[in-house]
């Protein structure tokens, strides 16, 4: 691994090594109003640059809904045998290694029992026997939108947009640049860490109801919205760098988007 991997494997380390009890009693805290944010669509107008590098990325297309974008689906629905079809698929996730399908049950959204993978070509078992106990909401959608909020289950743009890394951006809109911004760069290195690792570090919110921290926002320090897994068997590689550390280098697809700029 390279000096600068490093640096961030070690900052990594530091950050999940605070003690629970540093944990706040209200971490959930409170969330930005939804207001405040602009979406990825918003910040097109004066980053067309960095909009056109974001789209770039796998972050961009976390979350499709193939009714309106065909071209989402990597999956061969063609081959028998696999228990639903395309058109039971109401959202997919990710469009990198893996690709899950979800579809909508009452008022939540379930991933479906086979995942495709896209590097092997091939359909794989995905939770077979514990899907429909694993709601979207609880399970995954904090880290594939921007500002979930459990209490009504809303968030202000679903797909991981520039908010996501940048908080919220209407103040720095409105006032042509000169209002304040998560620029993760220059954070400390325990708060840009935190950017990377609150989706890229597996998990559960304090209350242990959901697997994504609830309330983070950037800028803030992680480890007051969340307690990260202990690493199980099999969770590291050969070249020392942790398995789940790594996800965030190279796995949104763009140099532009990686957790130190």
């Amino acid at each position: 691994a390279s000096p600068t991997m490093k640096m961030k494997i070690l900052a990594a380390i530091a950050l999940l090594a605070m003690p629970v009890a540093a944990l706040a009693e209200d971490a959930a805290g409170k969330l930005p109003a939804k207001d405040q944010y602009i979406t990825s669509e918003g910040c097109k107008g004066c980053h067309i640059k960095e909009h056109t590098g974001w789209l770039r990325t796998f972050h961009s297309t976390a979350i499709q809904n193939p009714k309106y974008v065909p071209s989402a689906v990597k999956g061969d629905f063609t081959q028998p045998g696999l228990g639903f079809t395309l058109q039971e698929v109401d959202l997919t996730i990710g469009s990198h290694w893996t690709q899950r399908y979800m579809k909508k049950i009452d008022d939540d959204y379930y991933i479906l029992p086979k995942s495709w993978s896209i590097s092997s070509q091939r359909w794989e078992n995905y939770n077979v026997w514990s899907w429909q106990k694993q709601p979207y909401s609880k399970y995954c959608i904090g880290c594939h939108v921007v500002r979930f909020d459990p209490a009504d289950k809303s968030y202000v743009e679903h797909t991981i947009g520039c908010e996501a890394c940048h908080g919220p951006g209407k103040g720095h809109a409105d006032t042509g640049g000169n209002g304040r911004i998560v620029n993760p760069a220059k954070l400390g290195s325990v708060e840009m860490e935190s950017i990377c690792a609150s989706c890229h570090v597996r998990g559960k919110d304090p209350s242990g109801q959901y697997s994504f921290p609830i309330g983070f926002t950037p800028g803030k320090n992680l480890a007051d919205y969340y307690i990260p897994d202990k690493l199980k068997p099999g969770e590291g590689i050969s070249d020392g760098i942790i398995r789940i550390f790594r996800e965030w280098w190279g796995k949104a697809g763009d140099e532009e988007a990686m957790c130190s700029v």
